[in-house]
Parts: C-alpha cells; sequence; structure tokens
C-alpha cells in the first residue's frame, strides 16, 4: 500500500487499515458471487475486467 501511495497509484485520504479492508471486502465479496453463481470461461473476461476496475475506482487517488 504504503509504495503504491509513494508513486500516486493508491489514494492518501483514508487510513491503510481502511484501504485494505475495502481491497479484502471487494475479493470476499467476488468470492461469494463465484460460489453462489459460477461463470463460464466466455464470461470470465468482463468478469476479471470489472473487478479490476472496482478495484482502481477503490483504491485510486
Amino acid at each position: 500500500m504504503a509504495e503504491g501511495q509513494r508513486i500516486g497509484a493508491v489514494r492518501v485520504d483514508l487510513p491503510d487499515d481502511l484501504l485494505f479492508a475495502v481491497a479484502f471486502g471487494i475479493g470476499r465479496a467476488l468470492d461469494a458471487w463465484l460460489i453462489a453463481r459460477p461463470i463460464d470461461d466466455a464470461q470470465l473476461p468482463g468478469v476479471v475486467a470489472a473487478v479490476i476496475d472496482m478495484m482502481r475506482r477503490a483504491l485510486q487517488p
């Protein structure tokens, strides 16, 4: 987290522990969603892109 903040890729307006909690929360939500609703190989690229977008929107400045 600190390195991302140092280079300007991660926001600095929130505490690190909150940023970690948000990132892990997104990961846990995705895991639960995938277990409840498995996706096929054709959907995978779109889901991966959406998850990356969610993480970026939550963590970048």
